[in-house]
């Protein structure tokens, strides 16, 4: 699980604020691994998610309401398909890389109205093999403007080095 710091009233408004903008905008990810029939019940579990909740709530939630596929066609290394199962993690990997994702937004958001221009990285989860690209990031100073504009679209927010599945790594208000 992550250790959201600023995760408080005003960055779930800004959160959910946020996740709206997307469904509005077409930027909300949904995963391929979905059954049919699953945006709106995807949306309207992560607004109650960045509401009251966390990722991990979510992730239960996706599992418990039956949300994903049980298998995928994946590329052979070789050539060719293949039917494979989908991963008992995909769950817990989709909703901390979404959750995060909007919680990092609408703290760069909450940030700009408080007057700061930055945000700073740091480990928000625990990992017992972290990258070195991700522990390089630690501590380091963002500016949350940017950060904004990079996440809020979907193509760029696929490829950001903050959001890679299971970096752990998060933002946080600079005192």
């Amino acid at each position: 699980m992550y250790n959201f710091l600023n995760l408080d009233e005003e960055t779930r408004k800004q959160m959910t604020n946020e996740i709206n903008w997307a469904i509005e905008n077409n930027q909300l990810y949904y995963s391929k691994r979905f059954l049919e029939n699953m945006r709106e019940k995807w949306q309207s579990l992560f607004i109650e998610a960045a509401k009251s909740h966390a990722e991990h709530w979510l992730a239960f939630q996706i599992e418990d309401n039956l949300m994903l596929k049980g298998f995928e066609i994946a590329k052979k290394p070789k050539g060719g398909y293949t039917t494979k199962h989908v991963p008992e993690t995909a769950s817990e990997t989709l909703s901390s890389g979404q959750f995060n994702r909007y919680y990092i937004i609408g703290l760069c958001q909450r940030a700009l109205a408080e007057g700061n221009k930055f945000v700073e990285i740091y480990r928000a989860k625990e990992s017992t093999n972290s990258r070195f690209e991700s522990e390089s990031l630690v501590g380091k100073k963002i500016d949350a403007t940017k950060l904004i504009t990079e996440l809020r679209n979907l193509e760029s927010s696929l490829r950001s080095d903050l959001l890679k599945p299971n970096s752990g790594l998060s933002v946080r208000l600079i005192a």
